[in-house]
């Protein structure tokens, strides 16, 4: 797989979906956008391509995990919003249920691209514990571990987004998923 750019302005929120925030009045002009500079306190004029983005924000996508890039990820659902926004908007939104699904994928796709999500994910890694299960009582619902530790920061990142060990083993033995050792929080 060709390595994706990076220090790029990577938007967490497409520029398609901003593009719907436009008065089509100002659709013409370069900075068609009013925007909120909160430290500031004043409004500014903007273009889709200044706001909602992080330079380098998706450049760890193809290091830390097994995944294709996020403009891959993410292509057809950007392709696909704009279109589906000016046909809701022709019909007054009267078709909205019909496209529901795609609808709620993309929200879902803008609540995991942005950097509070990113931020919670890595916390949540972060906080979490390794430890070996010994025995599993289902009748008392009790797991009985050994070797629990919280995650150092090398195991921090050898695990995937989803917390799943990659490659991570203790004393030297069998990776993780082979030993039943498990992450939990």
């Amino acid at each position: 797989m060709p390595q994706p750019p990076r220090n790029r302005k990577d938007h967490y929120v497409p520029q398609g979906y901003l593009k719907g925030f436009i008065d089509p009045a100002r659709v013409a002009n370069d900075r068609p956008l009013w925007c909120l500079n909160k430290p500031r306190n004043i409004w500014e004029r903007k273009s889709t391509k200044q706001i909602c983005h992080v330079v380098g924000m998706y450049d760890f996508s193809n290091d830390a995990i097994d995944a294709e890039h996020a403009d891959v990820t993410f292509k057809s659902m950007e392709d696909g919003f704009p279109t589906i926004r000016d046909q809701l908007r022709e019909v007054n939104f009267g078709s909205w249920r019909h496209d529901l699904p795609f609808l709620r994928s993309y929200m879902e796709m803008i609540r995991v691209r942005s950097p509070l999500y990113f931020e919670e994910q890595g916390q949540a890694v972060a906080d979490s514990f390794l430890g070996r299960v010994v025995t599993v009582d289902e009748g008392g619902r009790k797991i009985v571990y050994d070797n629990s530790h919280p995650l150092t920061e090398d195991e921090v990142h050898d695990h995937d987004a989803g917390g799943i060990p990659k490659r991570v083993s203790l004393d030297g033995g069998l990776p993780l998923a082979d030993q039943n050792h498990f992450r939990f929080s």
